[in-house]
């Protein structure tokens, strides 16, 4: 049975203005490197796989370890932090991400990197969900929506900076240094978030046996759905044995968790929570987001790059775009949320996304960085709109243990929409290039009058160079499938853009399940017996 209280959130009172501004950029410092670390680690792999000679299978590993890590560990921070306390658990978890980086940077062995990283990924989900909920129960609550903002600036422009910082550290020093960097910052954090943030009031009644069977349940569920994911494309699928046990093995764990979480008095997981409305349809909002904000992250960088032929410094450039503007959307939500409807901004911020990638769907060999422009620019204030009311109206109505609960679960589903996004566009990106360049390739023969027109231009122009009329014949027709896989490309993408574009506006429909929090309407905390 389940019954909903309110109760003042007080603790933002135990603290001077100074002290909250300190543990604001304590906390933002520890956020900034971990969604940093999300994507810088992409541009080193070669330059790791060539160090450690291992096999492109192998170092996938270094990234599926820290994902696999961070969503574990996402929905246990409201767990540890009843055991903790926030303020221990996150100067724990700094210190733990700072110390992993380091030993990443030391690794001379795949094993070792993989296992730091799997550190790494511990240390950042908990910073992450356990960050954000201490920002919000410092500030009054009607700095919910700057906070928020803050907040989102590091989440959401940190993967879009990462490529091009690991660029130049890799570039003009070695990829150790992607790890190194994160040393300095990482111990000024701890050290602020040590010295200037306060315990929140001991809750009464906390049960403080650990939950052993939902960790492990959890364990098994996701973190094979997570390796599943992760090695899916390569093995061919359910073609593959491997990955019909991981499946098998993630029903069954996923199946025994949702038992354990809501037959336990104080599961590792709380997923009674979601019977929280505004939270459950905020979940599934922040599962979509994922979807579309890391499968575009994913998917523009390798379309400017391989496809386009756009130097990382380019390609960076454009990037860099959607960055700032992202940044500026998320102070201006941060004003205005406390001021216009939430529902109203994240309707705004999922449609100017998904006409953002609408329009880049139209993007042909012909299109220059000034047809991009635009769209980032859309793109980037739709993500800013979308993310600090969706947020903020996700975790209203929730303090103390369930605040950390509910961060934890809100940025589980944000991350598993991410990971099932991108390995359904890699999936998808693979099977329509073989279906465009089939069907292309099917209208290219000798008897349409346009091949046969151009091919014959082709082979003239390699003759009238020097060639022999075999060599010449030969070079034509390899011009012609370039031709034709570079078109199947172009359509291809353009074919993923419009999917993304479709899980933005999925968001919409969830919209009317979220409520606007009334004006100066206090917290409420949702407990369970």
């Amino acid at each position: 049975m389940s019954h909903t209280t309110t109760q003042p959130r007080a603790e933002y009172l135990r603290y001077s203005p100074n002290q909250r501004i300190a543990v604001l950029l304590g906390v933002m410092l520890g956020l900034i490197l971990v969604a940093v670390d999300a994507t810088i680690i992409n541009v080193a792999i070669p330059a790791m796989r060539g160090n450690l000679g291992v096999t492109m299978d192998q170092i996938t590993w270094v990234s599926v370890g820290y994902m696999l890590a961070n969503v574990v560990f996402l929905p246990l921070t409201g767990w540890l932090e009843a055991r903790l306390g926030r303020r221990l658990l996150l100067v724990y978890s700094v210190i733990t991400f700072t110390a992993a980086s380091f030993l990443c940077g030391t690794a001379s062995s795949l094993e070792l990197l993989v296992l730091y990283r799997v550190l790494q990924g511990m240390g950042g989900a908990i910073i992450m969900s356990s960050g954000m909920a201490a920002m919000l129960e410092v500030f009054p609550p009607k700095k919910a929506g700057v906070v928020s903002a803050i907040a989102g600036i590091g989440v959401m422009v940190g993967p879009a900076v990462g490529p091009i910082l690991g660029g130049w550290l890799v570039d003009s020093y070695s990829w150790p240094w992607i790890f190194y960097i994160n040393v300095v910052p990482g111990v000024l954090s701890a050290l602020v978030l040590c010295f200037k943030m306060k315990n929140p009031q001991a809750s009464t009644g906390v049960d403080r046996t650990a939950d052993l069977l939902g960790i492990l349940w959890l364990v098994m569920g996701v973190g094979c759905f997570q390796i599943l994911l992760g090695k899916g494309e390569r093995l061919g699928w359910l073609d593959s044995t491997f990955i019909r046990w991981l499946a098998v093995l993630s029903i069954f764990g996923v199946a025994l968790l949702i038992h354990r979480s809501l037959t336990t008095r104080h599961p590792a997981i709380n997923l009674r929570l979601l019977k929280n409305r505004v939270l459950a349809a905020g979940c599934a909002c922040s599962f979509m987001a994922g979807v579309g904000i890391f499968s575009t992250l994913f998917v523009l960088p390798v379309f400017l790059q391989n496809l386009r032929q756009y130097s990382a410094q380019q390609s960076g450039t454009i990037m860099l775009t959607f960055a700032i503007c992202s940044a500026a959307a998320m102070v201006v939500s941060g004003g205005l949320v406390n001021r216009v409807p939430a529902r109203l901004l994240v309707a705004l911020g999922a449609v100017s996304c998904a006409l953002a990638l609408y329009a880049m769907s139209n993007v042909t060999y012909l299109s220059g960085p000034e047809h991009l422009f635009w769209p980032q620019v859309l793109l980037g204030a739709g993500i800013g709109l979308l993310f600090v009311p969706l947020m903020t109206a996700s975790l209203a109505g929730l303090t103390g243990t369930d605040l950390g609960e509910g961060s934890g679960l809100w940025n589980m589903a944000r991350q598993l929409g991410g990971t099932i996004g991108i390995a359904l566009i890699s999936t998808v990106l693979t099977k329509r290039m073989v279906f465009h360049h089939t069907m292309l390739a099917e209208s290219v023969n000798v008897y349409s009058p346009e091949t046969v027109s151009r091919f014959t231009m082709l082979q003239q122009f390699f003759a009238s160079k020097g060639s022999a009329l075999a060599v010449a014949r030969e070079r034509a027709l390899a011009a012609l499938d370039q031709t034709i896989v570079g078109q199947a490309a172009i359509m291809s993408y353009n074919d993923l853009f419009l999917l993304v574009a479709l899980a933005f506006a999925l968001i919409l429909p969830l919209v009317f399940l979220l409520r606007d929090p009334k004006p100066g309407e206090e917290r409420a905390a949702v407990h369970f017996e």
